[in-house]
């Protein structure tokens, strides 16, 4: 599936699990990408909805569905159920801006 979302995009999610499953402080990985992941999707009123529209929301849920089978963790649960999975896009779609580093 290439169309929703760009390869990079998918990558980018998947490091951010990556990162908090390797993580010796998994709550502070926990707490920056949750805070920017709220925020964005906050600011943005659903970046996902209208960047993709109503057309590719079965898309995304199977997307949703193949990242939960891949990478799914029980301590990053809430990013795994659809709200959380489009927050999750949407900070995506703003290429992480303001996320720091540790």
């Amino acid at each position: 599936m290439h169309y929703p979302p760009e390869t990079s995009s998918i990558m980018l999610m998947a490091r951010m699990v990556a990162t908090i499953k390797q993580a010796k402080d998994k709550e502070w990985w926990i707490k920056v990408f949750s805070q920017f992941c709220n925020k964005t999707a906050n600011e943005e009123e659903e970046i996902v909805h209208k960047l993709l529209g109503d057309k590719f929301k079965g898309q995304l849920e199977l997307l949703r569905l193949l990242f939960t089978e891949a990478l799914y963790d029980e301590y990053l649960s809430r990013w795994f159920t659809p709200e959380g999975f489009r927050s999750l896009f949407a900070l995506v779609g703003t290429n992480g801006q303001g996320i720091g580093t540790r």
